[in-house]
């Protein structure tokens, strides 16, 4: 499994309390930032079962079914309305938003004012 074997660990506290997207692509970023998971976490996996099955997508799975982390699968079919994407936030009352592969980005500013925080691609922050 290669660098994804240091995921599997002590739950160090970071980003407790969080949801965070993740494909396989951004997880080796994860990895290599030093992300842990433990059972406290929960993956829900949105994509229909068959991407499971693929080779780019197995390792990111195995890692979370290794460190125990509850998956579940409950597929939707393409992307979140705005009022659906704001009643999930407004549920969860997170202290920051940032929105991560929107074409509405103005959407974001009217809906959650200061607590967006809107970061350019490539733009990194420390939490």
């Amino acid at each position: 499994m290669g660098e994804l074997e240091n995921l599997v660990g002590v739950h160090d506290g970071w980003l407790k309390n969080t949801v965070i997207s993740v494909r396989p692509s951004l997880f080796k970023d994860y990895c290599v930032a030093g992300l842990k998971l433990s059972l406290n976490d929960i993956f829900v996996w949105s994509l229909r079962a068959g991407y499971q099955e693929k080779e780019y997508t197995k390792k990111m799975l195995d890692s979370f079914r290794n460190a125990k982390v509850d998956c579940v699968c409950k597929h939707n079919s393409g992307h979140a309305y705005m009022n659906d994407i704001s009643n999930f936030i407004k549920a969860l009352q997170p202290t920051k938003v940032i929105p991560i592969h929107t074409l509405s980005r103005e959407s974001f500013k009217g809906c959650f004012g200061s607590q967006l925080l809107d970061l350019k691609n490539g733009e990194t922050i420390s939490l």
